[in-house]
């Protein structure tokens, strides 16, 4: 059985549009004050309270806790699989090769309904992933299940995820400045985390005539993972796309 895990927040346009039947859908919500647990229920999901903290690791992993399923599908209501691969993604379980499967996930910056030929950003995420083999989230921010699956058999999965949360220029803007928020918290907790001093450095070169900032903190970064030369070649390939853009 596949568990869909769901971290929520007033999110009755996306579920109205995005939401599939699963054979288990947890739908953990942090505070909706609109119609999207009545929407939930339809999909007869199991729904439970949860006090945000500022935290995502521990949101998703509250919502992990509850899933009862061989397998968990982490998803956001503004996110979907096309429903003609359920079939396939139903067989990806059987496998027993595997732990878990990465995704490339479609980040359109236009509307596909809308738009012939929209824009899109592509991206690599886990997102199915065996329950009860200890795997979970790290970061409050930008968070990841990387540490967990070390010596785990993944694979990459024949079709992608679908994500239109960038199509909300508004809801956008108030999350970059949370996320901004959230990142300055995580390095402060953890001063060597290169990922999160590479978006802060994304931040301030979008945000900020001053391009310093973002120089500083992509400098952090590539100091913070010196030991790698794979991300410090990733990163300073950025950092110098970075400055090129200034």
């Amino acid at each position: 059985m596949i568990s869909l895990v769901m971290i929520v927040k007033n999110e009755e346009h996306n579920l109205n549009k995005y939401l599939h039947k699963y054979e288990e859908i947890i739908f953990v919500d942090t505070g909706s004050n609109d119609s999207s647990k009545e929407i939930a229920l339809k999909y007869d999901a199991k729904i439970y309270d949860y006090q945000w903290n500022d935290d995502y690791a521990a949101a998703r992993n509250f919502g992990l806790s509850k899933a009862t399923g061989d397998w968990i599908l982490h998803l956001d209501a503004d996110e979907m699989i096309d429903s003609d691969n359920i079939p396939e993604l139903e067989m990806m379980v059987k496998d027993d090769q595997y732990d878990y499967y990465d995704f490339t996930i479609w980040n359109f910056k236009e509307d596909p309904y809308k738009t012939k030929h929209p824009k899109i950003a592509y991206g690599l995420i886990t997102r199915l992933f065996r329950n009860n083999i200890g795997i979970k989230y790290d970061n409050i921010v930008h968070e990841r299940l990387d540490n967990s699956l070390k010596g785990l058999n993944g694979k990459m999965a024949p079709f992608g995820i679908y994500h239109f949360g960038f199509l909300d220029k508004e809801k956008c803007k108030l999350k970059e400045e949370y996320y901004r928020h959230l990142n300055e918290k995580q390095v402060s907790i953890n001063p060597i985390s290169h990922r999160h001093y590479y978006f802060l450095s994304v931040y301030w070169q979008k945000n900020s005539p001053n391009k310093s900032m973002a120089l500083s903190y992509i400098q952090k970064a590539i100091e913070c993972c010196r030991d790698n030369m794979m991300n410090t070649y990733i990163i300073k390939k950025r950092e110098i796309e970075a400055i090129i853009k200034c």
